[in-house]
């Protein structure tokens, strides 16, 4: 009897620090690659909102053309998570290449003359708004991640 009240004392111990492995595992950067980390601030009602997550970078472009936004392959970007279903992260390869459309001007200007230009994503993702633990993204340096908060009404309409 004894015997099984140490067994069991031992197995419970050992599943329980099986179980509280805080330290989530997420990807080794690169030299090219960094982590940012998306914290959204506290708000009321938080279930009423939604966060849209696009990435930004800065491009080279003529001052005779224009453009707002660049394009990605968005199935590089995967969500995965630190430890199982919890630590959830984001991750897109640093290599990413990117289109960019732009759109001559018709205004006086120099062809000639480069200008760096902010631009995002076309492709956005939704997450749900989460004030309690950072997000973390592994992108490419050169890239930003910028999000807007979206409020959200909970019921849903039947289509017809």
């Amino acid at each position: 009897m004894k015997l099984k009240k140490t067994f069991l004392s031992i197995a419970t111990l050992f599943s329980l620090s099986a179980i509280a492995q805080t330290e989530p595992k997420y990807p080794e950067l690169t030299e090219n690659m960094k982590r940012v980390d998306l914290l959204i601030p506290k708000i009321q009602d938080p279930e009423n909102y939604r966060v849209e997550v696009r990435f930004g970078t800065e491009v080279k472009i003529s001052e005779c053309e224009n453009t707002r936004s660049f394009d990605f392959n968005i199935k590089n970007l995967k969500k995965d998570f630190g430890l199982p279903n919890r630590y959830m992260y984001y991750y897109i390869g640093e290599n990413q290449p990117i289109q960019i459309l732009t759109f001559t001007e018709t205004k006086e200007c120099n062809p000639d003359k480069q200008i760096t230009k902010k631009v995002l994503s076309d492709q956005n993702i939704f997450i749900e708004h989460i004030a309690t633990q950072p997000t973390p993204f592994f992108i490419p340096k050169t890239w930003t991640v910028e999000y807007r908060l979206w409020k959200v009404h909970t019921d849903f309409k039947t289509a017809k």
